[in-house]
């Protein structure tokens, strides 16, 4: 007997807008290797906990589950940050400020 997922990628999504909002997050399924990556938003670091939670119930037990943070890029610095702005700051706070 073939069980059906109690939930489906559709469901997963709709569960992860309602949690950290629309575009607050990068979600990759990966069926072949059955893993399951998510970056979570810098401005909802405080709800990575709610996700990890969240896919540990929702998520088959034979995927491998990994969630990080979507840390500020060089371009996103370079975008928002003049460099008389970036030299006031250390790196770390460059990479982990919202922008």
């Amino acid at each position: 007997m073939v069980r059906q997922p109690l939930y489906t990628e559709t469901v997963l999504r709709q569960k992860m807008d309602a949690t950290l909002g629309e575009n607050q997050y990068v979600l990759k399924i990966d069926l072949n290797t059955k893993t399951v990556f998510c970056l979570v938003e810098l401005t909802r670091k405080r709800m990575q906990k709610s996700v990890i939670d969240m896919l540990d119930q929702m998520v088959p037990l034979d995927y491998l589950i990994s969630v990080a943070l979507r840390y500020n890029t060089w371009k996103k610095i370079n975008e928002n940050l003049t460099w008389q702005q970036a030299l006031q700051k250390t790196w770390r706070m460059m990479k982990e400020e919202v922008l």
